[in-house]
């Protein structure tokens, strides 16, 4: 833990001497009612200690023993305590006997408590006693033995209220950061669908008296030429075995340019499987894949072939489009 030049009126404490950290009243289905708010772990999000689903005891009857907690107590998951899973309770309910329901009043205000479970210090000394491989846990004896910085009960007051105010900015502030690959994206949509509707040259036609007539919908393959690959049998070592020719899956696409791969084919199998060897300039477009993969669109800064997921697109600009066409059908 690390340490700090603490205020006169503040002190080292442990966790232990502010409550009675695992002690805790026990209940079964049979105490509660149907309404009974039933918090598991897995309904804690990590980090931000948000309740993203509350179930009751009719949607979710348990068979085994239950802590049972009270309005206002903080909630501590004491299960992957690197997950912290703290909360403080709105209401009143039940919960795993992997959660352990905290509460420090009034000497020391749960707010205050549970900012304090949520710093780094708590965890970094949690993370150093926790035992268990996969699934570790904080003790009872360590956990009344955790480190605890106690202010006095009006600056308790002051910081929690004041970390309401920053944390809620803060949240706010992801939300809005993580909204902006999607506006982004929209942006960028609108752009490209102001370019092909001819919106974005509109000025220079009407500067240059040249008509959107002049424009002609066509099919890719009119302007390019579109090939795909193939992937050599991996059972045959002579194909990749000191492969010095590089070789693209549909994973490269999710790069505006490529400039390396990270599997190479030899020259054997360039001719004994006819792999065709693409140039720079050409498009790699994914045409299948999970998630986002397909449609995809890489720019190859380097001559590569490719597997039979990508779809290679060659445009020549020095040639006009009949030519292009004629050589496509070829």
């Amino acid at each position: 833990m690390s340490q700090h030049k603490l205020p006169p009126e503040w002190c080292n404490a442990k966790l232990g001497d502010v409550v009675q950290y695992g002690k805790t009243q026990k209940c079964v289905l049979s105490d509660v009612s149907d309404s009974t708010w039933v918090l598991e772990l897995e309904d804690v999000e990590k980090e931000s200690s948000r309740v993203f689903a509350r179930k009751t005891a009719a949607e979710r009857p348990f068979k085994s023993t239950k802590n049972i907690f009270y309005k206002g107590n903080v909630l501590y998951g004491k299960l992957r305590p690197y997950l912290n899973k703290v909360v403080l309770a709105d209401e009143q309910g039940v919960c795993t006997t992997e959660i352990i329901p905290l509460d420090a009043e009034p000497f020391v205000l749960n707010r205050y408590l549970f900012y304090w479970l949520k710093t780094h210090d708590f965890l970094s000394y949690v993370n150093e006693v926790s035992y268990g491989v996969n699934m570790p846990r904080l003790g009872t004896k360590d956990g009344i033995s955790a480190p605890m910085v106690l202010a006095p009960l009006v600056e308790q007051q002051i910081i929690a209220d004041k970390l309401d105010t920053l944390l809620a900015q803060v949240d706010n502030t992801k939300a809005r950061l993580e909204r902006i690959p999607a506006i982004l994206k929209r942006f960028r949509q609108s752009v490209l669908a102001a370019a092909v509707s001819g919106r974005l040259t509109e000025e220079w036609r009407k500067e240059h008296g040249v008509s959107i007539a002049a424009w002609k919908q066509m099919k890719i393959g009119d302007v390019s030429i579109v090939a795909t690959g193939k992937t050599p049998s991996r059972k045959e070592s002579k194909y990749w075995q000191a492969g010095e020719i590089p070789w693209l899956t549909s994973a490269s696409t999710g790069a505006i340019y490529t400039n390396s791969a990270e599997q190479y084919v030899t020259q054997f199998a360039v001719a004994d499987c006819s792999l065709k060897i693409f140039p720079p300039g050409t498009l790699l477009l994914a045409m299948y894949g999970e998630g986002k993969t397909r449609g995809q669109v890489t720019e190859l800064k380097i001559s590569a072939t490719c597997n039979q997921a990508c779809a290679a697109v060659m445009a020549n600009e020095k040639q006009d489009n009949t030519q292009l066409s004629q050589a496509s059908t070829s």
